[in-house]
């Protein structure tokens, strides 16, 4: 993997980290923030990246925070209507393939 090039699985394995560790609190928006930055700006290595499942995320404060206050591509992202349950199913499938 060049040294330009990002592994999915572990941004994605990050994310889950976050989710499980901060509460949906004003103050942990930058942590979130900083993360999508970092997603988004990365060339993946091999597949694509699972975005519309990182943009779906049980953090309703933090997520409206981000609506407000991002540019317009992350306000785009974070305006996707894709079902929690699904979104999960999926992360949790892209970080455990072999």
């Amino acid at each position: 993997m060049g040294k330009d090039r990002i592994n999915a699985k572990e941004l994605v394995k990050e994310f889950l980290f976050l989710r499980e560790k901060f509460p949906d609190e004003p103050k942990h928006l930058h942590l979130f923030t900083n993360f999508l930055r970092s997603f988004l700006r990365g060339k993946v290595a091999h597949g694509v990246p699972p975005t519309a499942e990182i943009m779906t995320h049980e953090r309703p404060i933090i997520h409206s925070l981000m609506e407000k206050s991002m540019e317009s591509l992350l306000y785009t992202l974070t305006s996707n209507p894709m079902n929690i349950e699904v979104a999960r199913e999926r992360l949790d499938t892209f970080v455990n393939k072999k």
